[in-house]
């Protein structure tokens, strides 16, 4: 784990902000303290004129290990055909690994588990990613989740989309939710441009199954 945070609703011991700040591993105490406070601590970590070197010593931690919470994506394509036939297509290890730019592998490992090995040359997340990626929690031929992961010299990348299939009419609207999560270099980068890489990615993916259509049979 990158940094330890405090979960909501715990609070730091009193005696702990109470007793008078010292030299030494007090003092790292007390900044971790002040580093994971709740707003009634917030107060006296100021009062005690350490909540500035704890911000500090949490910047410090960041530029040397950067981690970037996460993203949300999300996206809905229509498909000219019925959900059999999408989700057939979504299924296919052969059309998904046509799909996913960069793929150069794309190896069963486990129950619908597969051992990905991407080329990505985009800007900054230039490079090679080995990962995996999973098609879970299928409801044939509603629903299902797709987790993929994903780790090179540039940082590692997580993902997970919640992707659903609805008939409307003749046509298959595929709904997709998800986020991503970066770390590493490729997190110095920011939300809005991996957000936006993400983005283009999960469109370039969806436009490749629409045009397999023509081609995959029912």
């Amino acid at each position: 784990m990158l940094m330890e945070v405090a979960p909501p609703g715990n609070h730091l011991p009193q005696a702990g902000l109470d007793a008078p700040l010292r030299i030494g591993g007090d003092i790292r105490r007390r900044l971790r303290e002040c580093d994971s406070r709740d707003d009634e601590t917030d107060e006296r970590c100021e009062a005690e004129g350490v909540q500035g070197h704890a911000r500090e010593s949490s910047a410090k931690r960041r530029a040397v290990r950067p981690y970037n919470r996460g993203m949300d994506i999300s996206g809905t394509y229509t498909f000219d055909a019925a959900p059999d036939r999408v989700w057939a297509l979504l299924m296919d290890p052969a059309v998904i690994s046509s799909c996913i730019a960069g793929c150069d592998s794309f190896e069963p490992s486990g129950d619908q588990t597969y051992k990905v090995r991407l080329t990505v040359a985009m800007a900054a997340i230039t490079g090679t990613y080995d990962g995996t990626v999973t098609l879970a929690d299928q409801v044939p031929p509603t629903s299902y989740r797709l987790v993929a992961e994903g780790r090179g010299r540039a940082g590692f990348l997580n993902g997970s989309s919640d992707i659903r299939l609805r008939a409307e009419g003749a046509t298959t609207i595929v709904d997709v939710t998800g986020s991503v999560q970066t770390g590493g270099p490729i997190a110095r980068l920011g939300q809005r441009l991996v957000g936006g890489v993400s983005k283009m990615m999960l469109d370039r993916f969806f436009g490749c199954l629409q045009a397999k259509l023509a081609t995959h049979p029912v």
